[in-house]
Formats: C-alpha cells, sequence, structure tokens
C-alpha cells in the first residue's frame, strides 16, 4: 500500500524532530565540524523534500504556508555546502 498523505507528514515531523535534536545545544563551530551530524542533517532535509514533493495537490493548496517547493533552498544549501568542503 502506498504511503497516505498521513504518512508523508509524519515523515516530515519526524525529520524535523530529528533535526532539531541533534542541533540542540550546539552550535555553528560543532556542526560543521561534526561530518556524520551534517550528513544526517542534509539526509533529513532530503526526507523532507521528497515527502512533501509527493503531498497531493490538496493539501498543498490547503497549506500553502507550509508545503512550499523544497527545491531550490536544499539545493542553495547543498551547493554552498559542498564549495565550503572544496
Amino acid at each position: 500500500m502506498p504511503p497516505t498523505v498521513e504518512d508523508r507528514l509524519r515523515d516530515i515531523l519526524e525529520a524535523i524532530t530529528e533535526i532539531e535534536d541533534m542541533l540542540a545545544g550546539g552550535n555553528l563551530d560543532l556542526f560543521t565540524a561534526d561530518k556524520t551530524r551534517r550528513t544526517a542533517t542534509e539526509r533529513y532535509l532530503e526526507v523532507i523534500r521528497e515527502a512533501a514533493r509527493r503531498l497531493t495537490d490538496d493539501v498543498k493548496r490547503e497549506t500553502p504556508e507550509i508545503v512550499q517547493d523544497h527545491h531550490p533552498p536544499l539545493r542553495s544549501f547543498v551547493q554552498r555546502r559542498i564549495r565550503a568542503s572544496s
């Protein structure tokens, strides 16, 4: 059975919670120095983007302030991340 809207919203919420937990009590220097934490955060952002992209059009229309096209910000984030590590 394919994922439901509720499944996708749950995935988004869980990914946000994981990111918040990983970043709690830290700072940019700690985050920058911790490759595992950065990689996990990037993966959770991908989960959010993919789940949001696959929400129904009705949900997207009902919640335009929440469900946006996450591709450009995520792409920009990843590009900056790649440049910073070069």
